[in-house]
C-alpha cells in the first residue's frame, strides 16, 4: 500500500484572468457522445500558433529530484530504460525530442541561456509537478521563475507536463 506521502499528482496552473473561461470549458457539456470523441482536452486559446519558436531552458540541473521507481509499473514507456542512466536534464531533452517534437508543428529547441527561454524548467522536489498551460509561458516575464517544475523524474510525468506546455488540460476537468 502507498502512504499519502508517496502520492504524486500534477496540478495545472491556470492564470487567474482565465479561470472563468476554464470553468466554462469544464461545464460545456459532458454528453456520452462528446466524451467518447475526446482523446485529449486542449485550452484552444492557449495553443501555440503553428511554427511558434519555443525555447526551453533549465533553471537547474535536476540532480536533486528523485527518480520514480518503475519496477512496479505495468507498462512504462520504453524510453524509460534508455534514460535511466542519463542525467535528468539530458533525459528531459531526449524525451521532448522523441515524444513531443515529432507530434507538433512547432519549432522546439533547448537553449543554454535561460534568458533566451520562453519555457523554463525547474527541478524542485518540494514543489510537485506542474506546468503553465500553452502560451501562458509567455506571460511569465521573470526569467528566474520556472514555467514548468518536475519535482520527481520519470518519462510519463515529463511527457505529461510538456503536454500542458503545448496547451493540453486534464480531460476530467
Amino acid at each position: 500500500t502507498r502512504n499519502i506521502y508517496q502520492t504524486k499528482i500534477c496540478v495545472q496552473q491556470i492564470l487567474s484572468h482565465d479561470k472563468h473561461e476554464f470553468h466554462a470549458i469544464h461545464n460545456s457539456g459532458h454528453s456520452h457522445e462528446r466524451v467518447k470523441r475526446l482523446k485529449a482536452a486542449f485550452f484552444n486559446k492557449k495553443l501555440w500558433p503553428k511554427e511558434s519558436k519555443i525555447r526551453i531552458g533549465f533553471l537547474n540541473n535536476g540532480d536533486n529530484v528523485p527518480r520514480t521507481n518503475m519496477s512496479n509499473e505495468k507498462n512504462p514507456d520504453p524510453l524509460q530504460d534508455k534514460v535511466e542512466n542519463m542525467s535528468v536534464k539530458d533525459a528531459v531533452k531526449k524525451i521532448v525530442n522523441e515524444r513531443i517534437k515529432p507530434l507538433v508543428n512547432l519549432d522546439i529547441n533547448f537553449v543554454e541561456d535561460v534568458n533566451q527561454a520562453n519555457v523554463r524548467v525547474a527541478f524542485d522536489p518540494n514543489d510537485g509537478a506542474w506546468s503553465l498551460v500553452g502560451t501562458d509561458h509567455l506571460h511569465e516575464k521573470d526569467h528566474s521563475n520556472p514555467t514548468i517544475n518536475l519535482g520527481w523524474f520519470d518519462v510519463g510525468t515529463t511527457i505529461h507536463e510538456f503536454c500542458h506546455m503545448l496547451g493540453m488540460i486534464h480531460e476530467h476537468q
